[in-house]
C-alpha cells in the first residue's frame, strides 16, 4: 500500500488544447442548466506525514491518518484549481509474500493479487472559497501488471463562492473527469423497502 500519498495524474493538454466543451461547467441558459465535463490532477511535492500501519489481521494492512498537505489541484475548470489537504485511512488486501512481482521494492506498486481501497476526505481551497468532502479510491494492477491504476469517486461541498455547488470527481487510470453541478438538484439516498 501506498505510504506516503497518492499521486492521480492526469492529461490537462487534451481539454485545454481542443477548447471544446471541457472545462466549461454549470452554466445556466433559459433556467437550464448546461454540465459539462473538466479534466482535473493532483500533483506537485505535498507535505506527506505517515499515519499509523496496523498489520495484526492476516491478509490486512491498514494505514490510517495519512495526511497530504499542499498538493496543487489542476483542472480545466478554474473554479476547483487550487491546494489542496488529504487524509486517507486504506487497507490493502491479500498477502504481499504470496504475491507475484512485479511490484515496487517499497510496495509503492501492489501486485495484481492485491486490493487497497481507501477512505478519503479532501479539501481544496482558492482565493474563491473551498471544497469539501469525501470519497473512495481503490488501487489495483492493471492484468499484465505493468501499471497501477488508481479508481476514485468524490463528492465536494462548495464554500463561499462556490456556495450551492457541488463537486464530483470521478476517475480511472489517467483519466480524470468531474463535474461541478447544482447542490439542490442532487437526490436523496432512496430507502430500501421493508422487508
Amino acid at each position: 500500500m501506498r505510504t506516503v500519498k497518492a499521486t492521480i495524474t492526469s492529461i490537462l493538454a487534451l481539454g485545454l488544447l481542443t477548447g471544446s466543451a471541457v472545462g466549461v461547467a454549470a452554466q445556466e441558459e433559459d433556467g437550464v442548466v448546461n454540465i459539462a465535463p473538466f479534466l482535473w490532477s493532483i500533483g506537485g511535492e505535498p507535505d506527506s506525514q505517515p499515519g499509523t500501519t496496523d498489520d495484526s489481521v492476516a491478509g490486512r494492512i491498514v494505514d490510517s491518518g495519512i495526511i497530504d498537505t499542499g498538493a496543487v489541484v489542476a483542472t480545466t475548470d478554474p473554479r476547483l484549481a487550487g491546494v489542496g489537504t488529504t487524509v486517507y485511512n486504506g487497507v490493502m488486501l491479500g498477502d504481499p509474500e504470496s504475491a507475484a512481482p512485479p511490484f515496487g521494492d517499497d510496495m509503492s506498486a501492489p501486485p495484481p493479487e492485491l486490493l487497497t481501497v481507501a477512505s478519503v476526505a479532501r479539501r481544496i481551497v482558492d482565493d474563491g472559497g473551498s471544497w469539501s468532502g469525501s470519497g473512495y479510491e481503490i488501487e489495483y494492477m492493471s492484468e499484465d501488471g505493468e501499471d497501477l491504476i488508481i479508481s476514485t469517486f468524490q463528492m465536494l461541498t462548495g464554500e463561499g463562492e462556490y456556495q450551492g455547488l457541488t463537486a464530483i470527481l470521478v476517475g480511472s487510470g489517467e483519466e480524470q473527469l468531474g463535474w461541478i453541478v447544482p447542490t439542490d438538484a442532487l437526490q436523496p439516498v432512496p430507502d430500501l423497502p421493508a422487508e
